[in-house]
């Protein structure tokens, strides 16, 4: 009877060790953080307004590449009847994979316009700087020229995000900003 009961012991544990071990590995390939609030930000009038989060997201994904080395080797001729040789490098290259870790940003806006009828700048506007860990700037903007717009995109490697809160026309923003607040990494 005792044996029974570590045989199916036994089974059970296996089982739940079996199920438990995909789980694991789906969270160590993406690693989700919590949505981080940001806002809200007006325009220097008040009349524009945008909040939000920005949500980090940790990746690994296998890319493949040429890896290159060189070795010594020797290359021999034959010179008024004698076999010279002389050391020279032979390049080698291999297609190989490494495992490589990056960031996905991803900012979720709500921009409200409160004066939508006003006859100088009638749509509020908002605009998203990112400089990536290379260096590399973006920018994203979005209108509202009736009650409020929403923006959603996403960036990978961000070091520094900031927006920049304003009025204007239909076209671009033309006044009243907020200047540059900051919305990754939040001050």
């Amino acid at each position: 009877m005792r044996f029974a009961i570590r045989v199916v012991a036994g089974i059970g544990s296996a089982a739940l060790l079996a199920v438990a071990a995909p789980v694991a590995s789906a969270q160590a390939a993406e690693a989700v953080a919590a949505p981080t609030a940001w806002g809200p930000y007006a325009s220097s009038d008040g009349k524009a307004q945008a909040s939000g989060t920005v949500t980090v997201t940790e990746k690994v994904k296998k890319v493949g590449y040429w890896k290159r080395w060189w070795t010594w080797g020797k290359k021999c001729s034959w010179r008024d009847g004698e076999r010279v040789c002389k050391k020279v490098k032979v390049w080698h290259k291999k297609w190989a994979h490494k495992r490589v870790r990056f960031e996905v940003f991803t900012v979720d806006s709500t921009l409200v316009n409160h004066k939508s009828h006003a006859r100088k700048f009638r749509c509020a506007w908002e605009t998203f700087r990112v400089v990536k860990k290379n260096g590399d700037r973006v920018l994203r903007s979005a209108k509202a020229c009736g009650g409020s717009a929403k923006l959603s995109f996403t960036v990978v490697n961000a070091d520094r995000i900031w927006v920049d809160v304003s009025r204007g026309t239909f076209s671009e923003p033309k006044g009243k900003h907020s200047g540059w607040k900051a919305v990754h990494p939040a001050v």
